[in-house]
């Protein structure tokens, strides 16, 4: 027993003693206390639910996970200890390894957990992650799976024609968003070529949408029961996957193709962590209020730029008032034909290009004197964009670009083009459509990213970092106007709308203000693109609404199967406050207004107008009728007429006409009269719509 008489034999006990001990607890003990066969776990709403088999792809995309070696960097198990639950979700539970023979829990954590990586990113993400990690995370360590890939039929066409006909290098061209001044005339060879490449859809124009399969008739007679009480309508509220064909083509349409493995990867890492349910929601999170930010000093300085009217170059000044940002003018970027040219251009031609070449040089050496001029006078905003910007290309600019042109290495693989950030076009604001955000509003988008996109939360990062990116993000702005105003300004507390008090409200009031909701969500005009059901198949909606390069379509609210969690589809936030900001702010550059009923109001000031013009009777009887059809499309839904919230009456001609009390057609009151809570009439049914209850409303209930 000398052995214990020396500290080395006591420490060599206690090690095994401890080894033994770890072995029990973390070994034998879990081996009898659970059941390895049980396929059952607690859901997350408390119910024993079975865990479903492998889809065939999911399957497979696990054999590809093995034999990929995933498991050796990446874990598959949230342990119940301290902040484990709060960094990767609900604690493990044995059922959910059931169908795992052998086991992927691994130990080494040296990329991130993925036990419940379901959901959290979307699959493009997940695609450019397998191309290359640091296309989307720049400082990755994770190899690249490039034999996951192939080369896509046409690429070489579609980046030659992205090198030359990209006229603002944001990796999108088409006739409807660049400038096609400079491009080879119509009926050239080299213009044929291009129209012909740019209308290729089956092998040019890849990029899909999930639309409805059936837009509403404007006269609402779908949605009438007939005389066996089905709706037509009913048969075709369905959503699908459609190719474009647009006749836009992206760095998208050219980027490596993944083979059917790499897709079934994802869907093998897509089914990690969701057999206990939706449980992954949106981050809660307000519009923060900041804190101190140094002021800004206006500088005035001078450069070489273009006369364009003496043709030559000429010495200049300009200056950046106290309080401003200098901002990059839109036309110092050159890219494509606008800056070379095309063989055989004309000499008329080939002089508009040289001097508008020559003019961006001039706007370029303005911006680089002003800067240059403006951090030195401001030293602290000078140190402010010096961090900014080691943060930004660290998190932002694999996907946002160096430059903020939404074209960074990722982007070639998002449908969802990332934010051209030079454009200062932000949709979830405090402010209208047309104004610039608060900062807090920026802050809250990089806090809580946007569900549903390929933008992830960035909650991990210091409040004083976050700040350090809203600055440097806003300094992407570009100016375009002839005198380089700063135009509308940032952080304007005066535009933010205001919002009235969130309403308690019974089980009892949620159903009634559901149905006085859809009453007034179809007066102001959401049906017409949203749909009076909420599919985004209204009679209004059209291929012309358009956004940071892309085609949309209007927001579908409802679920479009059994696996899909809509509250990840509202990238705004799907809470009241949060629904009511982006109802009435609209979203700016996709089409969607504030209600202030534009059209009412077109309708409104033409009636005005025909009244001050001295117009017949009947002119202005005629735009009065016109006004009011625009305000009250038809609703076909005799609930709400036995409720009180729609009157129905007769035009002359006979036609049913629909009215919602306190709604006229006039301009006064921005359009229409409201009527006291119909704001959250408004917010409420569009949560009903998709899928909410009373229970998802805040806790001001009595």
């Amino acid at each position: 027993m000398k052995i214990l008489e020396r500290f080395g034999g006591v420490a060599g006990l206690a090690g095994v003693f401890c080894y033994f001990l770890a072995f029990l607890i973390l070994i034998v003990g879990p081996a009898a206390l659970t059941n390895a066969n049980d396929p059952f776990v607690t859901d997350i709403n408390g119910d024993q639910v079975e865990v479903p088999a492998y889809s065939d792809d999911e399957a497979a995309g696990r054999e590809i996970y093995i034999q990929q070696v995933c498991w050796h960097c990446h874990s598959q198990f949230v342990r119940p200890v301290n902040e484990e639950d709060v960094r990767w979700g609900p604690v493990s539970q044995p059922g959910e390894s059931v169908l795992d023979v052998p086991h992927l829990y691994s130990t080494r954590r040296i990329g991130p957990d993925l036990a419940r990586e379901g959901w959290r990113r979307i699959d493009d993400w997940h695609i450019a992650h397998l191309w290359d990690p640091r296309t989307t995370v720049r400082d990755s360590v994770m190899p690249s799976f490039t034999w996951l890939f192939q080369e896509r039929e046409n690429a070489d066409k579609i980046k030659g024609l992205l090198a030359t006909l990209d006229s603002d290098g944001d990796g999108i061209i088409s006739k409807k968003f660049d400038d096609t001044s400079m491009w080879p005339p119509e009926g050239s060879d080299l213009r044929k070529n291009i129209e012909a490449l740019l209308s290729n859809k089956d092998h040019i124009d890849r990029r899909g949408v999930m639309q409805p399969t059936y837009k509403q008739v404007a006269d609402g007679s779908d949605l009438k029961p007939d005389e066996n009480g089905v709706r037509p309508y009913d048969a075709h509220a369905k959503w699908e996957f459609e190719l474009r064909g647009d006749g836009i083509v992206t760095d998208y349409d050219c980027a490596p193709e993944e083979t059917k493995e790499a897709t079934q990867l994802v869907k093998y890492l897509q089914r990690l962590g969701i057999a206990i349910g939706k449980w992954r929601k949106p981050i809660v999170f307000g519009t923060p209020t900041r804190g101190y930010r140094p002021p800004m000093k206006g500088v005035t300085v001078s450069y070489k730029g273009w006369d364009e009217d003496a043709g030559a170059w000429a010495d200049m000044e300009i200056s950046v008032p106290d309080g401003e940002m200098p901002q990059r003018h839109a036309d110092a970027r050159r890219y494509g034909y606008l800056k070379d040219g095309y063989p055989g251009m004309d000499a008329d031609k080939r002089q508009e290009l040289d001097n508008g070449n020559k003019r961006a040089k001039g706007l370029q050496n303005a911006y680089d004197a002003l800067m240059g001029a403006w951090r030195k006078a401001n030293p602290d905003w000078d140190e402010r964009l010096d961090r900014g910007k080691i943060l930004y290309d660290q998190h932002c600019a694999a996907c946002h670009g160096d430059e903020g042109r939404g074209n960074g290495m990722g982007a070639q693989f998002m449908l969802t083009r990332p934010r051209d950030l030079s454009k200062a076009k932000y949709r979830y604001r405090s402010t209208p459509v047309g104004s610039m955000p608060l900062d807090g509003d920026l802050f809250r988008s990089l806090y809580r990213g946007l569900p549903g996109s390929s933008m992830p939360p960035w909650r991990e990062l210091p409040s004083e970092q976050l700040w350090l990116l809203v600055d440097y993000v806003k300094h992407f702005r570009e100016s375009t106007g002839d005198d380089w105003n700063p135009g509308k300004p940032w952080d304007d507390v005066s535009k933010v709308t205001p919002m009235p008090a969130l309403p308690k409200m019974t089980a009892e009031q949620w159903d009634e203000t559901v149905v006085r909701g859809k009453a007034v969500y179809t007066a102001i005009g959401c049906n017409s693109c949203h749909g009076t059901e909420g599919y985004g198949d209204g009679p209004g909606w059209n291929d012309t609404g358009r956004d940071n390069g892309g085609m949309i379509r209007p927001r579908n609210f409802q679920p479009r199967d059994d696996r899909d969690i809509t509250d990840l589809r509202f990238r705004g936030g799907i809470e009241p406050q949060d629904l009511y900001r982006v109802i009435f702010n609209g979203l700016d550059g996709v089409g969607m207004p504030a209600p202030a009923l534009p059209q009412l109001i077109e309708n409104g000031e033409k009636l005005e107008a025909l009244k001050k013009g001295g117009a017949s009777a009947a002119e202005i009887e005629a735009a009065t009728k016109t006004a009011a059809k625009i305000l009250n499309p038809p609703l076909w839904d005799e609930a709400l007429v036995e409720a009180g919230h729609v009157v129905v009456s007769t035009d002359d001609s006979g036609r049913r006409v629909e009215t919602v009390p306190q709604f006229r057609a006039s301009k006064e009151g921005r359009g229409g009269r409201w009527k006291v809570g119909d704001e959250w009439a408004v917010v409420v049914y569009v949560m009903h719509l998709a899928g909410k209850t009373w229970e998802d409303w805040p806790a001001q209930r009595k």
